[in-house]
């Protein structure tokens, strides 16, 4: 189906070689004519980038932060995170220090 509606920052996988990867795209059409009215589609402007590594940063960092607060024992991490404590619900629940979690 030709269209002449841009579609704008879209997320799918791709193969790229022999790995899987997600990409953000955007597409749109390039149109002839006087710009005033809608002209013969001649071409498409495209672009993506690829956001694998931060999807699975993403993901990691989550699983992370789930065995965290699941975990029964109390956990306390200093100077990791930009310099700022990551603990779990166990430790904030059996110690009076303050203990904050950076924003997620």
């Amino acid at each position: 189906m030709i269209t002449t509606v841009p579609k704008m920052h879209y997320e799918r996988d791709v193969v790229m070689g022999d790995s899987l990867c997600t990409v953000v795209t955007s597409k749109m059409p390039l149109l002839d004519g006087d710009g005033e009215g809608e002209g013969e589609t001649i071409g498409v402007l495209g672009s993506y980038h690829d956001v694998t590594d931060k999807k699975r940063t993403k993901l990691a960092l989550h699983l992370q932060s789930r065995a965290l607060d699941a975990s029964v024992n109390a956990i306390l991490i200093t100077g990791v995170v930009n310099g700022a404590n990551v603990s779990n619900t166990r430790i904030r629940r059996s110690s009076a220090l303050p203990v904050t979690n950076p924003p997620k």
